[in-house]
């Protein structure tokens, strides 16, 4: 299990790249936490969530399968996917 400070570590680069993809100024000042949801709080687009996916595989190696990983999911928890879940996604395939 990843520490607190490894995860708040991914949710500061996962909020980092974010901003870069949606590349919107109220993106970059809006608080991103845990609980920020991608579609309601972000309004991110499916293709920005596929070009944030891609950037994330390239800072975090070919172990972090997205498409792996969403395919588990049913509609409504993709829909309702927050940064939290993410980040938590991360940081369990990084761990040792």
């Amino acid at each position: 299990m990843a520490t607190e400070e490894a995860r708040a570590q991914i949710l500061r680069e996962v909020t980092a790249i974010l901003q870069t993809v949606v590349g919107e100024d109220w993106v970059a000042e809006a608080p991103v936490t845990m609980a920020t949801t991608f579609s309601r709080d972000l309004e991110v687009e499916s293709v920005e969530l596929v070009v944030l996916f891609e950037k994330l595989r390239e800072r975090y190696g070919d172990g972090i399968d997205f498409p792996e990983w969403l395919t588990g999911m049913d509609t409504e928890a993709v829909m309702n996917l927050a940064v939290g879940d993410l980040v938590d996604f991360i940081a369990a395939r990084k761990a040792p």
